[in-house]
């Protein structure tokens, strides 16, 4: 998506802050990880709320070199906080907190400036979607409302509550179930 449709989302009556953010994956192939992964988020936003750091700190709109990793990732790679981490190969980022969240997924992925991503990933200006956050969450009638009106911004896109989003993540399912998968195996053994 380009990631101006956020100034016109945020115009919509209802719309208390809107949060671009943009997803993809990297490989430590090195260890073996092949897909990880790695948002591109605004810091300093809600979207951190969900990412307690266990050790270090959260990003800062100041940061730009600098990543946050999920503890199961963290434990895979041996990294902690003051560690360097190239992200791609060539790029090297400082590990400034290590963070566990209730999602499996974000356990085991990595967060670096939106901005940064944008950059690596060379897709300045383009986000994989927002998060917005309404002036009144329980209020069902406007939370339908902005949902139509940003659907009439742009036909190609899907609006919907969070717990639905993630309800429906194929990827979030898949990991739930290799969890139980590798739970059940370890106490067979």
């Amino acid at each position: 998506l380009d990631e101006t449709l956020g100034d016109k989302i945020s115009q919509i009556q209802g719309v208390k802050e809107v949060i671009p953010g943009l997803a993809d994956v990297v490989s430590f192939s090195d260890i073996g990880l092949y897909v990880v992964p790695v948002s591109g988020l605004m810091p300093e936003t809600r979207v951190f709320d969900s990412m307690e750091p266990i050790e270090g700190r959260r990003l800062t709109k100041s940061d730009s070199r600098a990543v946050m990793i999920g503890v199961t990732l963290a434990d895979s790679l041996g990294k902690k906080v003051g560690d360097t981490l190239e992200v791609v190969e060539g790029e090297p980022y400082e590990v400034v907190g290590i963070y566990e969240s209730f999602n499996v997924i974000q356990n085991g992925s990595l967060v670096v400036p939106l901005a940064e991503l944008q950059r690596l990933m060379g897709r300045d200006g383009e986000v994989s979607g927002f998060s917005i956050v309404a002036t009144d969450a329980r209020d069902e009638q406007l939370l339908d409302q902005i949902a139509r009106q940003v659907n009439d911004l742009e036909t190609e896109i899907t609006v919907r509550p969070t717990k639905d989003h993630v309800e429906s993540l194929s990827e979030i399912q898949l990991a739930i179930a290799m969890a139980w998968l590798t739970s059940t195996v370890a106490t067979v053994i």
